[in-house]
């Protein structure tokens, strides 16, 4: 399983994402971090947006998995 389709990703999708990941994280009234939210804003929108073949839609949300879950913060986490 992988990329299908070639896609044009581009430095303005990172951008954006980083920016949507620090305003939820700083407009968290609570200490709980909004991990769907983090999730469906990446993955759907502003990547996922652009994926329109069904696998790789399966493929970039197992790849954005790893980054954003709660096991991230914790000690000890590895990426690899």
């Amino acid at each position: 399983m992988g990329w299908n389709i070639q896609y044009e990703f581009k430095k303005s999708d990172l951008e954006t994402s980083n920016k949507q990941i620090i305003n939820l994280l700083n407009n968290t009234e609570d200490e709980e971090v909004p991990w769907d939210a983090l999730f469906f804003l990446t993955g759907e929108i502003n990547y996922g947006g652009r994926v329109t073949d069904n696998m790789d839609r399966i493929c970039i949300k197992s790849i954005l998995k790893t980054y954003l879950n709660p096991e991230t913060i914790k000690e000890g986490y590895a990426y690899s």
